[in-house]
């Protein structure tokens, strides 16, 4: 008798656990919960949604509430939870998460289905990276997120183009202002290379002088100490930076006595690359 009372209360068990497991309250059309982010953020960049309709299952009649994990790549970095919105018919104003904790209602209890828009908003920099998450809830399984991240470099240098008044004879000359360039990026891939085809004579209405010989420009990098010494060509990588930096460094030429004296001028090129 105990042995087959025993035997009952164990198929009672696992009658149990596949129901609770089979009776989900609700399926989801649409989707999948997919992002792929390009570009540069923007507090003015559209929402990007996605689309679906949840559909209740069975007859029972709750309000089904959400909550939203937290979403990581496989380097640990996390995605911020307030830049995924949701939006019902059950509220005029925007949703948010606000913490793992939070629940949003996304079916009342009166209604068999919702059409439900689920977006990000791209607003500020995360770190480059493919990040998962869940939507969850005690009325089903999980439902799984990804958000993709992709790779931007943003470079803006200032000003581009110099200008040397060598005046007083062969020597050593540097532009009246430093020039800086600034990257904001979302990966410390990047690399930046600074370059120029030189100085040339121009003459009063700012057009290159007939037969003028180019100058060869080098760059100095301003540092608090050890500064490097100049080169035609400057290499600067993410590596070394970060995803953020303002990097200044001073232009420089060598006037010879084959240059005549006069106002130089020229342009710096950037050119930026991304590693893997």
């Amino acid at each position: 008798m105990k042995g087959s009372r025993g035997m009952v209360l164990a198929m009672l068990a696992l009658a149990l656990i596949v129901s609770s497991g089979a009776q989900a309250s609700f399926v989801i059309e649409g989707g999948p919960l997919q992002w792929v982010l390009e570009g540069k953020p923007s507090s003015s960049r559209p929402v990007e949604y996605v689309y679906l309709r949840l559909i209740r299952v069975g007859e029972e009649r709750r309000s089904l509430y959400f909550r939203l994990s937290e979403l990581h790549d496989d380097q640990g970095n996390e995605f911020p939870l307030d830049l995924i919105v949701l939006r019902t018919p059950y509220d005029s104003d925007e949703q948010r998460w606000e913490n793992v904790l939070s629940e949003r209602c996304l079916l009342a209890a009166d209604d068999d289905y919702v059409d439900l828009k689920l977006g990000v908003r791209y607003s500020e920099v995360v770190v480059a990276g493919t990040y998962r998450g869940s939507l969850l809830s005690d009325a089903g399984e999980e439902v799984p997120l990804e958000v993709v991240v992709q790779p931007f470099t943003d470079v803006t240098l200032g000003p581009a183009t110099i200008r040397l008044d060598a005046l007083a004879g062969p020597g050593l000359y540097r532009a009246a202002e430093p020039a800086q360039i600034s990257v904001r990026a979302n990966h410390v891939n990047w690399i930046v290379n600074v370059n120029s085809g030189g100085l040339f004579r121009i003459d009063d209405q700012n057009r290159v002088a007939v037969q003028s010989e180019f100058i060869p420009l080098f760059f100095v990098e301003v540092r608090a100490a050890n500064e490097p010494s100049g080169r035609e060509n400057l290499r600067l990588q993410g590596e070394d930076y970060g995803r953020e930096a303002l990097i200044t460094f001073e232009v420089q030429a060598y006037v010879g006595w084959g240059h005549p004296a006069g106002t130089y001028g020229g342009v710096i090129n950037v050119d930026v690359e991304v590693g893997d």
